[in-house]
């Protein structure tokens, strides 16, 4: 016999992440303080969506909070569970193109994130090189990589 134990979160989180690029080419991406790591991680812009609340705004408002920049297009890709073997979670992926700085940004009080700006292929170059690790954040740079590769951006 064997006994296993489950965490099971029903229904309760919702994620949006959003690879934002700046109409010179560049990337907004964060280093983010993980606590529970004890170290630094290169991420995306992204965060919790309440429930109920617009996904697309979602995005919009962690690009707003995290990098203080707005978006002239956001392009949705099909939601992924981040981690289908304990919680029912989705995130909620973007490419968000024409983004530009409007303001500094403004971080919860838990939040210890910088905000490097890198060239888009320096970006991608971090995700082969293994310095852009957390899942979500892979999968949009994957989703993404056609749509700016047909739009010129990437070769």
């Amino acid at each position: 016999d064997k006994e296993a134990a489950y965490i099971y979160m029903p229904d309760k989180y919702r994620f949006v992440t959003a690879l934002p690029v700046t109409e010179q080419g560049t990337v907004l991406l964060i280093r983010q303080y993980r606590h529970v790591w004890r170290r630094f991680f290169v991420e995306l812009p992204g965060g919790a969506a309440n429930l109920g609340e617009d996904l697309e705004k979602a995005a919009r408002s962690e690009l707003l909070e995290k990098v203080g920049a707005e978006a002239q297009e956001l392009t949705a890709f099909p939601p992924h569970p981040p981690l289908g073997t304990l919680i029912t979670a989705q995130t909620f992926s973007y490419i968000a193109l024409g983004t530009r700085v409007t303001r500094a940004n403004r971080l919860d009080d838990r939040e210890l994130i910088e905000a490097p700006e890198v060239s888009l292929a320096k970006a991608y170059e971090l995700l082969e090189r293994g310095t852009i690790t957390d899942a979500s954040h892979v999968i949009t740079m994957l989703q993404a990589r056609p749509l700016l590769v047909k739009r010129g951006l990437l070769p």
